[in-house]
C-alpha cells in the first residue's frame, strides 16, 4: 500500500483523482477541477453527481455557484465604471446611495471594496431576526440594515472585516450610475467581452439557472439534503459559471484584455491602511503568497456549494475547484497546486 500511494503521488493526475474520491459517486454531490499551467489547460475533470434525483452526473461544463469567488467580479465592474468617469473609488458611497446614514467619518467606495467599511455584516445580523440563509431577503433590507446599525463597528480603513455587505451595496451603485440591472451589466459589460457565454449573475431567490448544480448539505441521520441559495447576495456572491469561464477570467489578470493594466494593478494591490500596515485583501481578491510565489485567490461558500480559484501570476498558472458539496474541501486548492506545479515553487 505505501509503495501504491508513492507511485501515484508522482503523477499529478492521478493524484488529484485519489484527492477526489470523496466526491466521486453516483450516490454523491461532485465537483470539477480545472488546473493550467503557463496559460495552457492542463487538466479538467469532473467528478461526482450535478443533481442526485435525476442522476445528472457534475461535467466540467456544469455551472455551479461560486459564491464570494463572484467578489473580483464586482471590483471589476466598478472599475470599469470608474474608467468611464461615472464613479471614483474615493467617492463617499452615500454620493450614489444616500438612503446610506451619516456615521461621521466617510465610508468610500473603496474601504467597501477592500473590506474596510465599518459596516455590519449583514448574514451575522439577519439570524437575530429569525431570517434563515435560504430565505428571501430584499435587497433594499440590506440597506435598511445599515440604516439601522447605531454607529461603524470600527473607523474606516483601520481595520479589515470581511463584509458582504458592503458588495451587495457596490451592485446597488452599479445599477444606478449605470441604468442596468446589476445581472444585465456584468452580462453586456464583464462576461461578454470576455467570451464567458456560460456565466450569469442569479437575479433572485428560485431563478431557474439552465444547466446547473443543486447544491447539497450533509444530514445527520446520513446522506444529503437539497438546498436553496442565499437570496439577494448578488454583488457579494451570486455567479453561476463553469471551470472553463472562470480559466478564460483568470487569463484576464495577464492579458488585461478587460479593464486595463490600470484596473489590474489596482486590483491587485495590498491596500495600506490608516496605522501603516497593509491588507492582504485587494478590490473583491485575496493577494498573498504560496511557497515564494505570488498568488491571488478567493473561495466562495453560498449555503451549499463551494468554490476556489488561485492564480500564480509569475507562472501564468493556477487552479479552479468547484463543487455542490456543502462540505467540499476547499483546502484540496492548494494541494493541487502544490503537485502541478511542485517544480515551479521554491522549496519549503
Amino acid at each position: 500500500t505505501l509503495h501504491r500511494v508513492e507511485r501515484v503521488e508522482t503523477d499529478p493526475k492521478k493524484l488529484t483523482d485519489q484527492l477526489m474520491v470523496d466526491y466521486d459517486g453516483d450516490d454523491s454531490p461532485g465537483a470539477a477541477v480545472q488546473v493550467w499551467r503557463d496559460g495552457r489547460t492542463v487538466y479538467s475533470k469532473a467528478y461526482g453527481m450535478a443533481n442526485l434525483a435525476y442522476g445528472i452526473p457534475f461535467e466540467v461544463d456544469t455551472r455551479t455557484n461560486i459564491g464570494s469567488t463572484s467578489k473580483q467580479f464586482t471590483a471589476f465592474a466598478i472599475m470599469l465604471q470608474a474608467d468611464r468617469g461615472l464613479l471614483s473609488l474615493d467617492d463617499d458611497i452615500r454620493e450614489h446611495i444616500p438612503e446610506l446614514p451619516d456615521f461621521g467619518p466617510t465610508v468610500t467606495i473603496r474601504n467597501l471594496l477592500n473590506h474596510t467599511s465599518g459596516y455590519r455584516e449583514v448574514y451575522n445580523l439577519m439570524p437575530l431576526t429569525g431570517y434563515q440563509g435560504e430565505d428571501a431577503l430584499r435587497r433594499d433590507h440590506v440597506i435598511e440594515i445599515v440604516r439601522r446599525q447605531p454607529e461603524l463597528q470600527a473607523p474606516p480603513n483601520t481595520e479589515f472585516n470581511y463584509n458582504n455587505t458592503g458588495f451587495i451595496l457596490l451592485a446597488t451603485t452599479i445599477e444606478r450610475v449605470s441604468g442596468m440591472t446589476f445581472p444585465e451589466y456584468m452580462k453586456e459589460r464583464v462576461f461578454g467581452p470576455l467570451g464567458m457565454v456560460d456565466t450569469r449573475v442569479k437575479a433572485y431567490q428560485g431563478e431557474i439557472i439552465p444547466g446547473s448544480a443543486q447544491g447539497y448539505v450533509p444530514v445527520e441521520s446520513g446522506g444529503v439534503r437539497s438546498t436553496r441559495d442565499l437570496a439577494a447576495s448578488y454583488g457579494a456572491g451570486g455567479i453561476y459559471t463553469t471551470v472553463e469561464d472562470l480559466t478564460r477570467w483568470m487569463l484576464n489578470y495577464r492579458d488585461a484584455t478587460l479593464g486595463g493594466e490600470e484596473a489590474i494593478n489596482a486590483i491587485t494591490a495590498k491596500p495600506i491602511l490608516a496605522d501603516g500596515d497593509t491588507s492582504s485583501y485587494g478590490l473583491g481578491l485575496g493577494i498573498g503568497e504560496m511557497r515564494g510565489r505570488t498568488l491571488y485567490s478567493h473561495t466562495g461558500g453560498d449555503v451549499a456549494h463551494r468554490a476556489y480559484l488561485s492564480y500564480y501570476p509569475e507562472l501564468q498558472s493556477g487552479v479552479i475547484l468547484m463543487s455542490n458539496h456543502g462540505s467540499f474541501d476547499l483546502g484540496l486548492g492548494g494541494r493541487i497546486a502544490s503537485v502541478f506545479f511542485e517544480d515551479r515553487f521554491e522549496t519549503e
